[in-house]
């Protein structure tokens, strides 16, 4: 899948919690950028009036500031409540048992939906290697669904994502058809065929960081493995944050970076209180975003159909900073939004140049030329930020959580 011209959006809810996938094209950054430290700055962006939740370009700004180094998120997605992960992990076993007995009784179509529902709540709520056996057994199921009604396409797809979380998954002889069993058994020799994908997981700035795959053993940062083609899991806990888990589709042959920022702490309602009272034109409400949110600096910005005005505050004065107001297109290019980010973080140096830092090691996300930004809310975790970057053959940027 190229990258098209311009920020062309793509979206696939793969996720209930609704994980949003952007594909940018290629652009560079200025050699010797300056970026916000996470421990010192930060830019939480603050749309207002607030737009539909499926309108990318909030993401997308905060995105260019991650690109150069820079923490930022959308101030609304730290509001995103977080999923009962008991409640819907027990729905998900009652919906993968209906599922088997529905497919006992013949009545594929039922299991196909009961097992596709289980799958979806186990996405949302998975924590430990325990689900995603349970997941693995919920894609097993929706395949031999598929396999049951002639849908050979459906079931290979789905046996090819189990073994993927669980390469050496053999199914219970009494619980799967012979027909099942060695179709799995074709998929898997299929898929020892395949090149490996390579996936590299860093944290920025985030000392004491340690990351997982697929629920394994914790890992320090940053972290290269070679998986099997298919859906991964991504955890990320680190000291001062939420802990933060994402879903990764590797593609063979390709390398797939991946910077994780988890979401700050808080007292959610009190940022739901200071996000609702924002009024830029009143500096102590500019302030009170700024705190709830743990950030230096608060970017308002006004997003239209045929413009976007954006402006920069101090989160210490709530003053706007002097030459921090940008406007762009509605629809603005790589380029465009490029130049407007870099004029805002001078803006913040001008006011604070103790929040900026130099960039001391040559992480990818410094000289990107592709990006990818997905909002999370998984297992309870707060919203956080991911860029996502994917290389190898053709150019290509793909991120689908």
């Amino acid at each position: 899948m190229g990258a098209g011209p311009g920020y062309g959006a793509l979206v696939r809810a793969l996720l209930a919690a609704a994980l949003l996938a952007y594909a940018l094209p290629a652009a560079g950054a200025e050699p010797g950028a300056r970026s916000v430290s996470a421990a010192q700055g930060g830019v939480a962006v603050a749309v207002v009036p607030p737009v539909d939740g499926q309108d990318p370009r909030p993401r997308q700004l905060a995105a260019a500031f991650v690109a150069r180094g820079v923490e930022s998120f959308v101030l609304d997605e730290l509001l995103v409540p977080a999923a009962d992960a008991p409640a819907l992990l027990d729905q998900a076993a009652r919906g993968l048992e209906e599922a088997r007995a529905l497919r006992f009784r013949q009545e594929y179509a039922g299991a196909a939906r009961a097992s596709a529902g289980a799958a979806r709540l186990l996405e949302r709520a998975a924590s430990n290697r325990r689900h995603l056996d349970m997941l693995t057994q919920a894609l097993m199921e929706q395949g031999a669904a598929a396999r049951a009604v002639g849908d050979a396409a459906t079931a290979e797809t789905m046996f090819l994502e189990a073994l993927a979380l669980d390469p050496g998954f053999s199914p219970d002889p009494e619980e799967f058809e012979e027909a099942d069993v060695q179709l799995l058994s074709d998929v898997r020799r299929t898929a020892r065929q395949l090149n490996f994908a390579t996936l590299t997981v860093d944290t920025p700035r985030l000392p004491g960081a340690e990351v997982q795959v697929d629920f394994g053993p914790q890992r320090t940062p940053p972290y290269e493995i070679k998986l099997s083609e298919g859906r991964h899991f991504v955890s990320v806990s680190a000291p001062g944050r939420r802990d933060q888990t994402v879903q990764v589709n590797l593609r063979s042959g390709r390398t797939v970076e991946v910077a994780l920022v988890p979401g700050l702490p808080g007292d959610d309602a009190a940022r739901a209180q200071a996000l609702e009272a924002l009024d830029p034109g009143q500096p102590a409400r500019v302030v009170a975003v700024a705190q709830a949110a743990g950030t230096r600096f608060v970017l308002t910005a006004a997003i239209g159909s045929g413009e976007q005005r954006l402006t920069l505050y101090d989160g210490r004065t709530g003053q706007p900073a002097p030459q921090g107001a940008v406007t762009l297109s509605g629809q603005p290019s790589t380029q465009e939004l490029g130049a407007g980010v870099e004029q805002l973080l001078q803006a913040a140096l001008l006011l604070d140049s103790d929040a900026l830092a130099d960039e001391d090691e040559g992480h990818w996300y410094t000289s990107w030329w592709g990006i990818t930004l997905i909002s999370v809310a998984v297992a309870g975790a707060a919203a956080g930020t991911a860029v996502a970057l994917t290389r190898g053959g053709d150019t290509e940027y793909r991120f689908e959580p």
